[in-house]
Formats: C-alpha cells, structure tokens, sequence
C-alpha cells in the first residue's frame, strides 16, 4: 500500500466518517427519529468494511468501530465486540460467495447482516421476557430496512472515498468479485 497525500486523506476522512456517523447517529436521528424508524448507520460503514477491506484490516476497523459503538451506547466493549464482528464476517461472507450486481444485491447484503445482528442482540436482551420478543422482531425489522436504505447511500460515499483515494479502482464499482 502507498502512504499519499490521498491515501492519507482517505484514511483520515474514512475516520471522520465513523465519528460523523455516530454523532449522527447519537444526536440527530435518536432525538427526532422513533425507535421503529432507527437507522444504524454504523452498521451499513461496517459491512462496506466487510465488503471492501481485507481480512486484517477489516478486523481492526471492526473493533475501532465497536469501540467507538460501545463507548456511545452503554454496551461492554467485548459485547459489542462480538456483534460488530458477526456483522463483518456475515458480511464478507455474502460479499465473497455471492455476486452483488445490482442495488437489490446491495440491499440485501445490507439486510441479511444487520438483521441477525438485531435479532441476536433481541435475543440476548430479552431472552427472560418472552412477551417483549415480539415488539423487539418488530423493531429489528424495521430498523433492518430503514439501516438498509440509508446504507446504500453510505456504501457509495465510502465506495467513491476510496475511489478519490485510489484505494480502489473504478473497476471495483461494477460489482466483481475480489
């Protein structure tokens, strides 16, 4: 890897990013926005992390990204830890074995990794009050959608990062696998 002006600024706006999200996240969208309609846009920056970084790398990003999720969120680190990298690796899995072509494919790379993360995190939550499950599916659904749609715009900011930052080519735009 090159160390560039641009490599440099893409890692530093890469950075920017994630506090942006969480600020984001923590001030704008939690005041206005309802429990059911909570995008978690930490997430969709954390399966683009699945999807274009490499192993090493995307599990170092994974645990800065859970530190920085823990510290706002009132989780443990190693919970969350453990969360967020369920969201990686389900993601890089489906990025590695499944062609993402079109912004369905995208959508649904999105949906399937925050979705088990959310039903995870409800069963881990509310496992001794059965009668909670169904309002926690509920919200893990529509959360999952609304993380979903918002995530597609996160994934082309970031894919068009790392284009500027030559980090990745134009080629990668298209949809090949790695």
């Amino acid at each position: 890897m090159r160390f560039g002006l641009n490599n440099v600024l893409g890692f530093l706006m890469f950075i920017g990013v994630i506090f942006g999200s969480i600020v984001l996240q923590s001030t704008l969208i939690n005041g206005i926005l309802s429990s059911y309609i909570f995008p978690d846009i930490l997430l969709a920056v954390l399966v683009y992390v699945g999807l274009k970084r490499d192993l090493t790398e995307g599990i170092l990003w994974t645990l800065f990204i859970s530190l920085v999720y823990s510290v706002h969120s009132g989780f443990t680190s190693l919970s969350s830890s453990l969360f967020m990298l369920l969201v990686f690796f389900v993601s890089r899995y489906i990025g590695r074995n499944f062609y993402l072509l079109t912004v369905k494919d995208y959508f649904w790379e999105l949906a399937v990794p925050i979705f088990s993360q959310k039903i995870l995190l409800s069963l881990w939550l509310y496992w001794h009050n059965v009668s909670v499950m169904p309002i926690a599916f509920l919200q893990a659904v529509t959360t999952t959608i609304c993380s979903a749609f918002i995530g597609l715009l996160i994934l082309k900011m970031l894919t068009s990062l790392d284009v500027w930052s030559g980090r990745l080519d134009a080629t990668s735009l298209i949809g090949k696998k790695d």
